[in-house]
């Protein structure tokens, strides 16, 4: 059972991973103005950290 869980706790964590690589280099395009891109931004990149310590919390 613990092997299937940690695989399933890689691969989350690899697609999480993506997730906030490429939010990352959305924000960091932004133009300084784009007030809205920057705030949905946001969510994504704190809604995938918070997934990424949930699956770190799993044993």
């Amino acid at each position: 059972m613990s092997e299937d869980i940690n695989k399933i706790k890689h691969d989350l964590n690899n697609l999480l991973n993506a997730i906030i690589g490429s939010a990352e280099i959305i924000k960091f395009s932004i133009d300084d103005d784009n007030e809205k891109l920057k705030k949905y931004t946001g969510l994504i990149l704190e809604s995938a950290t918070k997934a990424t310590d949930i699956t770190k919390s799993l044993k």
